[in-house]
């Protein structure tokens, strides 16, 4: 696991919101109760591992650090590897179980199947709420080393697309006729009902004007 000088990276609060980061050390601050989430580009034939420190818990309370991984479809792969915070020292957590991406992974057990997308992997981290998570806390600081392990193979090129779709329009809907008419159009069966009608309208009159005819010879 590569350990370099932190570079202070303010994580994202979603999946949606994660900054990329490369190999190397982040550091930022979580409060009590918070996750934070980081993505790292994974290819086929590669997996992320992780290791996060957390400084010494200065509450005087149970407390306890997470990290997680998951696949760019945001599955978690693995179990979540925790820290029980100690007071005298920092602890350290390491997440580093996640199989090698493969495409083929998707038609095996559960535990390889997860892993079957190469792209944008998450690298989550979470402080616990604790007891005192309703009370003010500045916060514990902690550093986040990634890094990816393997040799970059051949794969599918499609990637899971990072970009939202797009956003509901405030627009009503237009009138497709442009004449400021009605834009509903008779379904088969309205047509067939008003085939029905003329035809029964037609034989109406021709059965009239046959018995007017017929009284005036007579």
């Amino acid at each position: 696991m590569p350990h370099t000088t932190p570079t202070p990276t303010p994580g994202g609060p979603s999946y949606s919101q994660a900054p990329e980061i490369t190999a190397g050390t982040v550091s930022d601050i979580l409060v009590p109760g918070e996750t934070k989430y980081y993505r790292v580009n994974v290819d086929w034939g590669q997996r992320p591992i992780a290791e996060v420190e957390f400084d010494k818990n200065n509450t005087g309370s149970y407390r306890s650090g997470q990290i997680s991984i998951a696949s760019p479809r945001r599955e978690r792969t693995s179990a979540t590897a925790f820290a029980l915070l100690e007071q005298d020292r920092p602890h350290t957590a390491q997440h580093l179980d996640t199989p090698r991406v493969f495409y083929d992974n998707r038609n095996k057990n559960l535990g390889l199947s997860q892993a079957s997308n190469a792209g944008q992997w998450h690298a989550m981290v979470t402080l616990d709420a604790g007891y005192e998570h309703r009370k003010p806390n500045d916060g514990t600081k902690f550093r986040l080393s990634t890094a990816v392990d393997g040799d970059k193979v051949d794969g599918p090129k499609w990637r899971q697309t990072l970009e939202p779709g797009p956003a509901p329009s405030a627009a009503t809907p237009s009138d497709n006729n442009g004449d400021g008419g009605s834009s509903i159009k008779a379904s088969p069966n309205h047509r067939f009902l008003f085939i029905g009608l003329g035809l029964l309208a037609t034989a109406l009159i021709t059965t009239g004007a046959f018995y007017l005819t017929t009284v005036r010879r007579k």
